[in-house]
């Protein structure tokens, strides 16, 4: 983004397509800048260690793998880990999504509190 930015600054032509193709590209840019670091803030979230303890209880990894979650600039793709309470064949957890706040399982909170539907 920051390269785009520079050479538009130093360039000194015209956009190809006109002002309304320059604010479409500057905006698709921007978006997936943001994609990309809210979808990096998200992982560092994750908890990627062979066994954790969720309420006193020892739980173990038991997948890894991607996850889709709604932000406010769109989708992301997120590698998370679950785990599940040991000597249990129980739903497995996702401390990524606790720690991060995300809702129904799908949302990050700005996206939900902005309204957004599936």
């Amino acid at each position: 983004m920051l390269k785009f930015m520079d050479e538009r600054r130093h360039s000194g032509r015209e956009h190809e397509g006109g002002f309304e193709a320059f604010e479409r590209e500057v905006r698709q840019r921007f978006s997936e800048a943001e994609r990309e670091f809210v979808g990096e803030e998200l992982a560092r979230l994750d908890v990627s260690l062979p066994e954790i303890f969720i309420s006193g209880v020892l739980h173990r990894r038991v997948i890894s793998g991607y996850g889709e979650y709604l932000t406010a600039a769109g989708p992301v793709r997120v590698l998370r880990h679950r785990y599940r309470a040991v000597g249990t064949n129980g739903q497995s957890e996702c401390p990524l999504e606790w720690r991060a706040g995300i809702v129904e399982g799908f949302f990050t909170p700005l996206a939900a509190r902005m309204g957004y539907g599936r």
